[in-house]
């Protein structure tokens, strides 16, 4: 529990900030990281950008599964999406399953990057958007994603899409 409070807490600071005006590239490429003393931001947001990378390659070869290796595999994750919250790894597992069924259903899935940024050396956040193309019902919009490091690398502990 307290790493979900934890988590609520960077959702609000980091909502926040992904708020505010991008003084940065307007490229979109998120690459411009602000330095954190004494930490590798660069290796962090590479790692970060290897899980966002393995779920994109995930999702587009029908693998809800390997999808959600990037999440953390725990009862205090979090996704809140347009329609619902849900808590706990196997529940935001369940409403993948039920709500994309099959490949034709989950189609091919884009993720476009707009921001990492490193906030310690345990947290980060995403700002991006995301298409699903070749599906029964293309869509997009956009995410605020908190990952955590955990033993097992960089996992999303908090999910915010629209």
């Amino acid at each position: 529990m307290k790493t979900l409070h934890a988590c609520l807490s960077l959702l609000l600071v980091t909502g926040f900030i992904a708020c505010q005006p991008d003084t940065g590239s307007q490229s979109g490429s998120g690459t411009e990281q602000k330095q954190v003393k004494g930490i590798d931001t660069l290796s962090i947001e590479k790692a970060i950008r290897e899980v966002m990378a393995d779920q994109q390659e995930a999702w587009n070869r029908g693998d809800i599964e390997g999808f959600m290796d990037g999440y953390s595999r725990s009862d205090s994750t979090l996704f809140a999406g347009k329609n619902r919250v849900n808590y706990g790894w196997n529940t935001v597992l369940e409403s993948y399953r039920k709500g994309y069924p099959d490949g034709k259903a989950m189609g091919q899935l884009q993720f476009t990057l707009i921001r990492v940024r490193v906030l310690s050396e345990h947290h980060a956040y995403v700002v991006g958007k995301w298409e699903l193309t070749e599906n029964t019902k293309p869509a997009s919009g956009h995410f605020v994603l908190i990952f955590e490091k955990s033993p097992e690398g960089w996992k999303i502990a908090v999910d915010g899409t629209s």
